[in-house]
């Protein structure tokens, strides 16, 4: 009997792993279980230069030296204060999780400035805001911010300081916090060892112990079958940071190192095997960008004996962000990913350091110079650093980008094409099929957009400002996170619904030397009440002349009439009869409807949230185009051309 009930539950375990895409790799789990605890953590284990080392840090970049000093004179003013109770309260009476997040914004990069600032000085200049600063942060009671309380008992609101919870902030927190006593431990014991008693204990509490207890973090994914997202990798470099360098139980580093390891391999068995950010590129940086971090991590602990950056699907994981640049700052986005990333361009860089990819490695050094030739002080401790190591090196590095001719990301079904390899002149046109239950979800199943000289004409919006509302039971209440607001039709009426089962079906791409094509079937993206019985939803990119969209349809019953939405950067203007003018920021392209077939509309839409605002400007426009009649069967097509006359 015990036998047969163990088959069953491995059987249920496939079931739960194919239902989300994953696939049990285990590839961390794999080596771990080959590994003594001495091959998987060296106990001497020391990631950088300690403070003393005068000669490392006076070896940096003058201007980098230069730059972290001015930062850490700037923070040495700022007081550390006590986090107001209302700042955890403002998101339970109005959703407003900003005064909670400025705190931890505040206090963290006020900290880190500190420290690299007494690092590459090394007078001990900063050396008592150091201490002030620690002190003030084993203070604070509860580490997280106010949108986190939810994974307390206690729910949002007060934060219970006797539940102490892991998040992203607690944490960053105690990442930092142990990066602090790494490298001054032996100067803070000069004042009193009670302070080293303090930070080593504060972690071990609020960080390391909740960790090895408890499993029922969500980002943990312990649970069969649940969605893993950036926080994983990301909460588990952070825990393990913490524990490396504050820890002085090495059989409790192993012990904690072996779950993160389990942990982590969640996270990578979710991805599927295309290598894609089901997050959207803005997402990559913390989601495979936190995993190399884990891995580099792993890889340096355990003396090279724990490394699978030669493995195929982490070296696809990579070349995502790559893939999926657009061209001037832009990238293909969809769920809450925003169009325009700025994103860590050392992170590119490394990543493609450590999966020996040149292209990568070129593509972030292509970064850094669109974004600023000098390295600023900014994220997280561990980053700058390395960033600041590696400086030298990526300065005297290509920069390039790939631009591929065409991509399919078949797990994702994420299709992209360009005029032209390797320029971002012309069109480029990316879609997706998927289903309405990814992570960072909007419903957006068969949406696309378009570009016209890295110019967007066509866009997905991306999200806005995260409030209460935006992870809760009214998330759909919101304009952008609706299908209405994306470049998809509403079919009957109804738009397409939130949930797993709401996915593209016959998912087909195909590509030429001229022209690339998308179909997908969109029918089952929406209600039972929308009665579709199928939506067959083609793009046709051609790359000289432009995109045709066809769709073919047919329903049970025609209770509403049709409507094709679709999202435009600029503005909307009437060349002719069937015959419309879109602007983007620059660039203009013609759309060609059947004025027999459809009437259309303009909308607005103001955008007063900044996170929209700073990529969009002042608004956008949706057009809607209405079937003239209700049909249970029909086909409607679009053209949308370069050629204005």
């Amino acid at each position: 009997m015990r036998k047969i009930q163990i088959i069953l539950i491995f059987i249920s375990l496939l079931i739960a792993a194919k239902s989300v895409g994953q696939a049990q790799r285990n590839l961390l789990q794999n080596i771990a279980s080959k590994c003594s605890d001495a091959q998987l953590l060296n106990k001497d284990f020391k990631p950088y230069a300690s403070y003393h080392d005068r000669e490392f840090w006076n070896s940096l970049p003058p201007e980098i030296k230069e730059k972290c000093i001015s930062a850490a004179e700037k923070s040495s003013t700022y007081v550390f204060g006590t986090v107001s109770l209302t700042s955890f309260l403002d998101y339970k009476r109005s959703g407003s999780r900003a005064e909670s997040e400025k705190y931890y914004n505040d206090r963290n990069d006020n900290l880190r400035n500190l420290v690299l600032g007494e690092l590459v000085e090394g007078k001990g200049r900063f050396m008592d805001a150091i201490l002030n600063a620690s002190w003030s942060v084993c203070e604070q009671t509860y580490w997280g911010v106010s949108a986190h309380l939810a994974a307390q008992k206690a729910g949002i609101g007060v934060p219970d300081v006797n539940e102490p919870t892991i998040d992203l902030v607690s944490g960053e927190m105690a990442n930092l916090l142990a990066w602090t006593y790494y490298f001054f431990h032996a100067e803070f014991d000069k004042t009193s060892p009670l302070i080293n008693q303090r930070i080593k204990q504060e972690v071990d509490r609020k960080i390391i112990q909740p960790y090895l207890v408890r499993n029922d973090f969500w980002w943990q994914a312990t649970k069969p079958g649940v969605m893993v997202n950036n926080w994983n990798p990301w909460c588990n470099f952070n825990v393990l940071t913490a524990a490396l360098l504050t820890s002085d139980d090495y059989e409790l580093k192993v012990r904690l190192l072996r779950k993160t390891m389990t942990s982590v391999d969640q996270f990578i068995n979710y991805y599927k095997n295309d290598g894609g950010c089901e997050e959207g590129p803005t997402y990559w940086d913390h989601a495979a960008g936190k995993m190399l971090e884990y891995l580099e991590l792993v890889k340096k602990s355990s003396g090279g004996n724990v490394d699978i950056f030669g493995n195929e699907l982490i070296k696809r994981m990579g070349k995502y962000i790559a893939t999926a640049y657009i061209g001037d700052s832009y990238y293909l986005n969809f769920a809450d990913a925003m169009a325009v990333n700025k994103g860590l361009p050392d992170i590119v860089y490394r990543y493609g350091k450590a999966i020996n990819d040149k292209g990568l490695m070129n593509f972030g050094v292509y970064l850094v110079q669109q974004i600023s030739p000098m390295p600023e002080v900014g994220g997280t401790l561990d980053m700058s650093l390395q960033k600041y190591l590696i400086w030298n090196e990526m300065k005297n590095c290509k920069a390039e980008l790939a631009l591929p001719d065409h991509f399919w990301l078949d797990g994702l079904e994420v299709a992209g094409a360009r005029s032209k390899e390797g320029s971002t002149s012309g069109f480029f046109f990316g879609a997706k099929g998927g289903y309405n239950d990814e992570s960072h979800n909007h419903n957006d199943v068969g949406s696309f957009v378009l570009y016209y000289n890295a110019d967007p004409i066509l866009i997905d919006a991306g999200v806005g400002t995260y409030t209460a509302k935006t992870f809760s039971s009214k998330r759909y209440e919101l304009w952008n996170m609706q299908s209405a607001y994306h470049n998809v039709p509403m079919i009957n009426g109804f738009q397409q619904k939130d949930g797993k089962k709401y996915k593209a079906t016959q998912v087909n791409f195909s590509n030429t030397k001229s022209t690339s094509s998308f179909s997908l079937n969109i029918a089952k993206a929406y209600p039972e009440a929308a009665k579709c019985k199928s939506w067959i939803r083609s793009y046709s990119f051609d790359r000289k002349s432009g995109l045709t969209i066809n769709d073919r349809f047919e329903l049970d019953s025609a209770v509403n009439y049709n409507q094709i939405n679709l999202l435009v950067a600029g503005s909307i203007k009437e060349v002719s009869k069937g015959k419309l003018l879109l602007s983007g920021k620059k660039e203009k392209l013609v759309l060609k409807y059947n004025p027999m077939q459809f009437s259309y509309q303009i909308e607005e839409i103001v955008l007063d949230d900044p996170r929209l605002s700073n990529v969009w400007g002042k608004s956008i426009f949706r057009l809607s185009f209405t079937a003239n009649d209700k049909a249970l069967k029909g086909e409607y097509q679009l053209n949308i051309i370069a050629d204005i006359n």
